[in-house]
């Protein structure tokens, strides 16, 4: 029987090897028992990987909450002061895991109005760009106006030379010839 993509995906995770390994492992005859006893091992390493995630949740934890070696225990207390004791202790640890959390959450409160405030100042320098950009485009507008005014006032100009050339070539011809 041969197993769906997503399971040769997750054994290859497992062991960090890849899919084609698991597969030539599954196809050769003398690797498909390893295979099996690779399902036994998963089992294992999902209960070590387990303990290892609970391990690493609780990282702030003190030497006064870990137990004491066998050679060394403790003497025996009355199972009431033990009890106490304990429920102590972990009354202290879970408050300090809550101050923990508290202190997270405010660093994350914190962070969201740092945020928030770029994010008006963002709003606030977009909008005034905006403005400035209307600006910009009515004076261009503007300028555009001038300069087509300014093409015709020279092109009239220039037009009027010539005409004022050309009256005075006939004024200067009728000068010399009289009629």
């Amino acid at each position: 029987m041969l197993l769906l993509r997503f399971q040769y995906q997750t054994l290859a995770r497992w062991f960090g090897i890849t899919v084609r390994r698991v597969l030539k492992m599954r196809l050769h005859p003398r690797l498909t028992t390893s295979l099996h006893l690779t399902k036994q091992k998963l089992y294992g390493k999902k209960v070590a990987r387990r303990k290892r995630d609970e391990r690493r949740s609780t990282q702030h934890v003190s030497k006064d909450d870990l137990p004491a070696p066998p050679d060394k225990q403790q003497p025996e207390q009355p199972a009431a002061e033990t009890s106490a004791a304990s429920n102590k202790e972990k009354e202290d640890h879970l408050a300090k895991e809550l101050e923990l959390e508290r202190k997270r959450y405010n660093e994350s409160a914190e962070a969201l109005t740092r945020n928030q405030e770029d994010l008006r100042k963002r709003e606030v320098k977009i909008v005034s760009l905006e403005k400035e950009n209307e600006t910009m485009k009515k004076k261009m507008a503007d300028l555009e106006e001038d300069l087509r005014r300014l093409q015709q006032v020279n092109s009239d100009n220039q037009r009027l030379r010539d005409e004022n050339a050309a009256l005075i070539r006939v004024i200067g011809k009728l000068s010399r010839n009289p009629l």
